[in-house]
């Protein structure tokens, strides 16, 4: 897991509420439990939009929201409206996931958390450090 400078981990700086979903999902990874990601990643893409735009209401409403606030690409939107889909395939049509399945909605809720929560300015901070052309 990556630690900024300060030592602490990017996943140290999620609000509380997104924190203990994304926590969740991960505890989700377990023989026999991998369908409870979907789910979890699904709520935790509303918590996101919530906290960092206000928006709530049907999940594909956020990820357009967080996409035309720049929080995230086109292609990332696209990406995580499948995970959506899935979480509501597991919940209502009864579809399972194997381990591989889990562990890639994982990594797509991860990217999402990291580039909406990691520190801007710590970025802008490292423009910085870019000496000037010659």
């Amino acid at each position: 897991m990556t630690t900024l400078d300060s030592g602490q981990y990017w996943c140290d700086l999620l609000p509380d509420a997104v924190k203990a979903m994304w926590d969740a999902a991960r505890g989700s990874m377990g023989p026999g439990r991998y369908t409870l990601v979907a789910p979890a990643a699904r709520t935790l893409i509303e918590r996101v939009a919530q906290d960092l735009l206000g928006e709530s209401g049907n999940p594909g409403e956020p990820l357009r929201a967080l996409k035309d606030a720049g929080f995230i690409t086109h292609r990332l939107r696209r990406q995580l409206q499948i995970v959506v889909e899935v979480g509501n395939a597991v919940l209502h049509r009864g579809l399972e996931l194997e381990e591989a399945d889990a562990r890639l909605i994982l990594g797509l809720i991860e990217t999402l958390l990291r580039v909406a929560y990691f520190p801007e300015a710590r970025v802008e901070a490292l423009r910085s450090t870019i000496p000037p052309r010659r």
